[in-house]
């Protein structure tokens, strides 16, 4: 039996065959052998890990053919646009796999301009990329460059914990764009608390403050959690039924992340080849926005005159 290495990268970029297309492949290998090679790269499966699953586990002999790849960004771009092929793809998993696509993309781009000698310019490759992809699936380029922020994020809480982003991937759990942000930034002991706390109560849908509701009450302990039993779960009865600070708290830590939005566009996008109706709609919300902000500040300080 050849020995081969999995990339959890790669891996997570192929969406898995349901347990019916499994059983039929299993047969199929059992009775027939397996008569497709195993594609790969640097001794990395590529194409075929759940045929290369099966032939290991029932100890049968496998072929495999190495695949022409010169960076692993130019693995991520070939399973991308393979897997975008399909037509079974959950959104999330369909938005990820864009994103994906989209950065490897970019990083083939920055690689041939530098060969050349050239400096690539920030906001120009990252739209003309985005563009030419957006173009493929019938999407602006805003949409393009948001879903490669998407993407590495997930990116970042798959190196925590794989599990959680199994789910959203399947669409088995489901977190806003910018909740996923958020996710990616907490520690790895706290995406682990969280994955366990969301398996525990079959939690299926989740916003900012009921994560940090479901850490705040999950008492998580200073060590890495690798065992289920060590993460101790609170009763929904015991839970505190009133805190006075909790929506703002909730506001406080969800503020940042439109700074940070506001921030990223200002330095990112390309103000005057944008459209008047599009500067005057953001014109508008920022009105709305200012105009919120002074009236919650006005309340907070008639608070503190009257308390």
């Amino acid at each position: 039996m050849t020995e081969l290495t999995t990339d959890i990268e790669f891996k997570t970029l192929i969406y898995p065959v349901s347990d019916e297309e499994y059983s039929a492949l299993d047969k199929d290998i059992f009775f027939n052998g397996c008569r497709h090679k195993i594609g790969i790269w640097n001794n990395i499966i590529i194409d075929g890990h759940k045929r290369y699953e099966i032939c290991k586990r029932r100890e049968l002999p496998l072929y495999t053919f190495d695949m022409a790849f010169n960076s692993r960004a130019e693995v991520v771009s070939w399973i991308c646009k393979g897997q975008l092929s399909r037509t079974d793809l959950p959104e999330e998993m369909r938005k990820y796999l864009i994103g994906k696509y989209y950065e490897a993309e970019k990083e083939l781009y920055i690689a041939q301009l530098k060969k050349q000698d050239i400096n690539p310019k920030l906001r120009g490759y990252q739209y003309r990329i985005a563009g030419i992809i957006g173009k493929e699936f019938n999407l602006v380029a805003g949409t393009i460059y948001k879903y490669g922020i998407y993407a590495k994020a997930l990116d970042n809480v798959l190196s925590k914990n794989q599990a959680i982003v199994n789910k959203i991937l399947s669409g088995r759990l489901r977190i806003s764009h910018d909740n996923i942000i958020e996710l990616s930034r907490l520690p790895r002991d706290e995406v682990c608390a969280l994955d366990v706390s969301l398996s525990e109560n079959n939690i299926e849908r989740i916003g900012y403050s009921e994560m940090r509701h479901e850490l705040q009450w999950q008492r998580i302990p200073s060590v890495p959690i690798t065992k289920k039993k060590e993460v101790p779960s609170m009763p929904i009865k015991e839970i505190p039924e009133y805190d006075p600070d909790a929506e703002l708290s909730s506001l406080t830590l969800t503020i940042p992340s439109w700074i940070s939005s506001i921030e990223r566009t200002k330095s990112t996008a390309e103000l005057s080849k944008t459209s008047d109706l599009a500067r005057s709609k953001l014109s508008k919300q920022l009105t709305f926005l200012k105009n919120a902000a002074m009236q919650m500040q006005e309340v907070l300080k008639e608070n503190e005159k009257n308390g």
